[in-house]
């Protein structure tokens, strides 16, 4: 009896951590993903084993499908799914690692929990996740600016279904043929060929569209690797526990959002979900000290994106090209000022250092 007891009885809480890296120990600038210290656990082991593949898009592809899973928060007070969008160019490898994060993970049910149609409304969207019960679902779209053309509508609801099903489970249509109601939990995987700052702007433009940036995490990166096929092997994460997420993690959280609380509220949100993924896959009872710090480096490196790939304010053609031109003579400016280096010509009316 008292073996049985035991066994069902939750672990003790880990101790407190000593110390904890809420600032970036090693300083990372610019748009490279991080490394090392921004993966964690089981998750980092089959990023590895793809050392070909961009890690800055392979990283968050694996999120957005582990997110799928039934990983749950021991309190229900923090939300697994995540909504990820690949950013790059044509032809560097968007494809291929968002496929590869595909393949690595075993889905139950992939059948129905993957969907790679194309939703063309608000109504659209509510046919494919159903109503019956809430399930685990993640929309795959390799040409996910399709998507946000979709949401760029004029009148459409499809933006406000999106952002909804990030925070709960339940979202409903009303129109003039009749309400409908959907039961899912939403995860979305997206690759979007952006070449630049202002392209993006453009696609998470003004009105409703502009309200669904801070809900993705973005993969970024602009190494072109010679391509050849993974070898991928897949990983199944069956009876998977509820986390614990400690108090400490809480105070934690405040603390680095605190720093910067304008930009960093939401992202303070996305390192719980992170945190709590990573450590489920892991078979963490609890979000440990590394797995947290993995997660606020890896919001760090998101928000060094956020500030070049901004949304667009403007609403009239003249506006866009006013706003893609003073958005790129803006970061040429915070260039030459972090280098020291004045523009040729310019010297000799540069008054200060």
């Amino acid at each position: 009896m008292n073996a049985l007891v035991a066994e069902i009885a939750p672990p003790e809480p880990l101790p407190m951590p000593e110390s904890l890296a809420i600032d970036d120990p090693a300083n990372h600038e610019g748009l490279d993903f991080p490394g090392d210290c921004a993966m964690y656990g089981k998750l980092k082991g089959i990023a590895l084993k793809h050392p070909r593949l961009q890690f800055g898009w392979l990283y968050p592809s694996l999120l957005a499908v582990a997110s799928t899973l039934n990983i749950e928060d021991v309190d229900h007070n923090v939300r697994s799914n995540m909504y990820v969008a690949n950013l790059g160019d044509v032809g560097y490898g968007k494809t291929a690692c968002a496929d590869t994060a595909v393949r690595s993970i075993f889905i139950p049910g992939s059948e129905t929990a993957i969907m790679e149609e194309t939703p063309s409304s608000d109504r659209g969207l509510a046919n494919m996740l159903g109503d019956e019960d809430t399930t685990s679902r993640l929309l795959l779209s390799d040409e996910f600016r399709s998507v946000m053309q979709k949401c760029a509508i004029q009148g459409s609801a499809l933006p406000q279904m999106i952002c909804q099903l990030w925070s709960k489970d339940k979202a409903g249509v009303a129109d003039k043929k009749g309400m409908q109601t959907c039961y899912a939990k939403l995860s979305i995987l997206g690759n979007i060929a952006c070449k630049d700052p202002s392209e993006f702007a453009k696609l998470f433009g003004s009105n409703t569209v502009s309200g669904m940036v801070d809900r993705f995490i973005f993969g970024f990166s602009t190494v072109f690797v010679r391509y050849r096929p993974p070898q991928v092997r897949r990983e199944m994460f069956d009876n998977l526990k509820p986390v614990r997420i400690p108090n400490w993690v809480w105070d934690a959280k405040d603390e680095w959002a605190d720093r910067y609380p304008e930009t960093r509220r939401r992202l303070a949100e996305h390192a719980l979900r992170i945190a709590l993924v990573t450590a489920a896959v892991n078979g963490d009872r609890e979000i440990t000290k590394r797995c947290f710090e993995a997660a606020l480096r890896m919001m760090e490196w998101q928000e060094r994106i956020r500030e070049i790939y901004r949304p667009g304010l403007a609403e009239t053609k003249e506006a866009e090209a006013y706003e893609s031109v003073y958005s790129a003579l803006w970061e040429r400016l915070k260039k030459q000022v972090s280098e020291g280096i004045s523009p040729k010509g310019a010297d000799e009316i540069t008054k200060e250092k």
